[in-house]
């Protein structure tokens, strides 16, 4: 049988060095938390609002694939004399400044064949508009502008940053990734509702979006209480 003894000053590293990387993830969290909490909500003003959205795969312990999104949103409605339940007519207006971060898998290592996912960013700036006749029906559209590249975007610089200073992580290659472009998308949303009683309704929202960066088709169900 073989014994390890350490000395005193080891032996406490030893014993510290779990823990504080337990300290960091947690810390990482809690900051997240915070993030959310102070700046994620939406604040109302009136008729107005505005509002930061962030998506981050570290508050899942992962960093791959959909990285990272940060959304800085405002929109107002537009009331006109006619306005009530009876006679219902209801528009709005919203305004999205938005970032978002694709990395691979393997996102540390500079061997392009073992990078499963290209880097990429999207740096945009979004307008929509939604119009509602009855509190059960409505549409939207609305469209993007905005720029793909890893510098043009600025995913680069924010990503490497914020490993480097928030997260004391190793900085990210950006070996491949999609080249600088501008790009033009435009989307469409349909709603409907149908209350089920005075209390529940289920509600839907269709979209569709073409362009030249993203095309796609969604559906979303679910309940509405009250």
């Amino acid at each position: 049988m073989f014994l390890l003894h350490l000395k005193p000053q080891k032996q406490a590293k030893a014993f510290y060095a779990p823990l504080k990387k337990i300290k960091n993830i947690l810390t990482h969290r809690i900051f997240f938390l915070l993030m959310i909490v102070c700046f994620g909500s939406t604040k109302l003003l009136a008729q107005k609002y505005f509002g930061l959205n962030v998506d981050n795969d570290l508050y899942f312990g992962s960093d791959r694939y959909y990285s990272s999104g940060i959304f800085f949103e405002y929109g107002r409605a537009l009331k006109t004399p006619n306005d009530s339940i009876s006679n219902f007519n209801y528009v709005s207006k919203h305004w999205v400044l938005g970032q978002e971060i694709n990395t691979p898998a393997l996102h540390y290592t500079e061997n392009l064949s073992k990078m499963d996912y290209p880097y990429n960013g999207w740096l945009f700036l979004g307008f929509k508009k939604e119009f509602f006749k009855s509190p059960n029906h409505g549409y939207g559209w609305g469209v993007q502008f905005g720029t793909t590249g890893a510098e043009a975007s600025l995913a680069k610089f924010f990503q490497n940053t914020y490993h480097a200073y928030i997260i004391n992580a190793k900085e990210l290659t950006w070996a491949l990734s999609i080249p600088q472009a501008f790009h033009l998308n435009s989307n469409f949303s349909f709603f409907l509702g149908k209350p089920l009683n005075k209390k529940i309704k289920v509600i839907t929202n269709n979209s569709a979006q073409l362009g030249t960066f993203r095309t796609s088709i969604k559906s979303r169900y679910g309940l509405q209480f009250g």
